[in-house]
């Protein structure tokens, strides 16, 4: 039973709801099987888990899931009772080595696991038909195909199915929420200046463990000037009185569900800057307009056009229409206008580097800012060739 501030689910009910789902998916994929060696996917369809993080690494585990019919799990040796009263797990089996990072015997391992997974098929009524192939090495999908066996990707119909979440994985994922924000709370009360990252991260990573989460799968936190730019790792830097501390949870929390989320916090007695406030508060608003944005039934695009608008296209797009409505105003062609404005649009990404650079504000509220729609333009440029050369063809 999975259990945290949610109510517990029944992980029975939970993996069979999730077997359905797979199943439904792959039979619309006009798939039979799908063989797997990825350990979230195995764990997804038959509830076992064994050394997730190893099983990372390379294949260690493999499992077959048959649409209407009987699962098997390739077991790492030594460890079939693991999995030997789960519901979902239908035959057990010892796994195989088929990688070079497993064992020097690798090739004739890979040899012996086709030949194993035609008879699993075989013993189903399944030859012949098509499998679906999730994380599996080279070297198995061409002795599979040497067999005669026709493969698709797997890793596909995997994420779609996964994508849509069933009754009672909701209530699991409160659960993996709850364990994953009462580390994050406790990492907080750690934050204090002459710490150092790696100190008040590790805090994080222990009360996730000790409230039932699993693993992280980053060291994302950063203090002081070590916030820009960002995805820096935890390190042995120390935190200052009112530096501000980012961090990011990318954990995988109670019942193997990953928790992703992102926290800014003040380190030290020391009151935040009227800057840090204002920031704050840009921020805050950004997140309460997208929340209240999620709407059921609300498609991605009709949710990113709605969704709050940033320095880069706010700039790109305010500046544009000004310059075509001044340039149609004096003569101009719509097109020539386009044109105008496009260019108008554009800074030196490189000049004004530079001369923040060179005044020692880059890494200022305003430098970040510039830099972020400096960014916008260059990738903004690709769409303005690409439209300035539809003008001139229809010419």
């Amino acid at each position: 039973m999975l259990a945290g501030r949610a109510s517990a689910v029944d992980d029975a009910v939970l993996v069979a709801q999730r077997r359905r789902r797979l199943h439904d998916v792959l039979r619309q994929a006009g798939v039979a099987a799908l063989l797997t060696s990825d350990p979230f996917t195995i764990r997804y369809a038959t509830g076992s888990r064994n050394m997730t993080v190893h099983g990372l690494t390379g294949p260690d585990r493999f499992a077959l899931v048959v649409v209407d019919g009987a699962n098997v799990l390739w077991e790492f040796a030594g460890c079939e009772h693991l999995s030997s009263h789960l519901p979902d797990v239908d035959e057990l089996r010892s796994a195989p080595a088929i990688s070079a990072k497993k064992s020097m015997y690798w090739r004739d391992e890979v040899v012996a696991f086709a030949g194993d997974v035609l008879d699993a098929l075989a013993s189903r009524g399944l030859s012949g038909e098509l499998l679906a192939v999730d994380r599996v090495d080279a070297a198995l999908v061409d002795e599979l195909r040497r067999r005669g066996i026709e493969l698709a990707d797997g890793t596909e119909p995997v994420q779609v199915a996964m994508a849509i979440k069933q009754p009672a994985e909701i209530v699991a994922m409160r659960a993996a929420m709850a364990c994953t924000t009462t580390a994050a709370e406790t990492m907080w009360s750690a934050i204090e200046p002459g710490r150092t990252e790696q100190e008040v991260w590790a805090e994080f990573h222990r009360a996730l463990i000790a409230g039932g989460g699993e693993f992280v799968v980053t060291r994302l936190l950063q203090s002081g000037e070590r916030t820009f730019p960002y995805f820096q790792e935890a390190s042995a830097h120390v935190l200052g009185d009112g530096d501000l501390v980012c961090f990011d949870s990318d954990a995988v929390g109670a019942g193997g569900y990953s928790v992703d989320f992102s926290r800014t916090f003040a380190c030290g007695p020391q009151d935040p800057s009227a800057r840090q406030l204002e920031l704050h508060r840009i921020a805050l608003d950004q997140l309460r307009h997208n929340a209240a944005n999620l709407v059921a039934g609300r498609s991605f695009a009709d949710f990113a056009r709605r969704a709050f608008a940033v320095a880069g296209p706010l700039q790109a797009l305010c500046t544009a229409a000004a310059t075509i409505l001044v340039a149609m105003a004096l003569g101009l062609t719509l097109a020539q206008a386009t044109f105008v404005a496009f260019l108008t649009v554009l800074s030196s990404t490189a000049v004004v580097l530079k001369l923040y650079n060179d005044r020692r504000e880059l890494r200022t509220p305003a430098g970040e800012l510039s830099l972020g729609i400096l960014l916008f333009q260059d990738l903004a440029m690709v769409p303005m060739v690409v439209v300035t050369g539809s003008f001139c063809q229809s010419r």
